[in-house]
C-alpha cells in the first residue's frame, strides 16, 4: 500500500482524531531502538516514524512507516526530523526512553483535549510550533 491510500485509510479509521508522526531522536541502541519503534506503529493514530540519529550509527532495513534520518554528529537532530515530518502534529521522544503504549494513549488524549505537553523531553504539539520555539 503507497503512504497516500495508507494516510487516507488511517484518516478515515481515525474521524476527529489527528494523525501524529513520531520522531524519535539520539543513539541506536541495537534492536531495542527498532522493536520500540515498530510497537509505536501498532497505534492507529501514528502516521510514522522518524528515527534522527548520527552518521556513525548502525543501520537497518526499515518498513515504509520508518524513516531512518543520519546527520553528523553536531547537527540539530530534532530540527533535521521536524522538516521531514509530513503530519502537522509530532510527537518527539528520545530513542534512550521506551514508553509503554498505555502511557503514549494517554499523552495522545491529553494532546487531543488541546494541551501541548512540553514535560521530561517529551514533546508533543503542533510541528509549526514545536519548530519555532522549543529546538532553537
Amino acid at each position: 500500500m503507497d503512504r497516500e491510500k495508507f494516510c487516507a485509510e488511517v484518516a478515515y479509521n481515525l474521524g476527529e482524531n489527528v494523525l501524529v508522526d513520531i520522531i524519535m531522536y539520539g543513539d541506536i541502541y541495537g534492536d531495542d531502538t527498532y522493536t520500540t519503534a515498530e510497537s509505536y506503529l501498532s497505534l492507529a493514530w501514528v502516521g510514522r516514524i522518524i528515527l534522527s540519529t548520527w552518521e556513525d550509527q548502525r543501520s537497518w532495513d526499515t518498513n515504509y512507516r520508518i524513516v531512518l534520518l543520519k546527520s553528523k554528529r553536531g547537527d540539530n537532530l530534532i530540527n533535521t526530523a521536524l522538516s521531514k515530518a509530513t503530519t502537522s502534529s509530532v510527537l518527539i521522544l528520545r530513542t534512550d526512553r521506551r514508553l509503554l503504549i498505555p502511557t503514549l494513549k494517554n499523552l495522545y488524549d491529553k494532546f487531543m483535549r488541546g494541551n501541548q505537553i512540553d514535560e521530561e523531553q517529551i514533546f508533543f504539539g503542533s510541528r509549526e510550533g514545536l519548530s519555532r520555539h522549543v529546538f532553537k
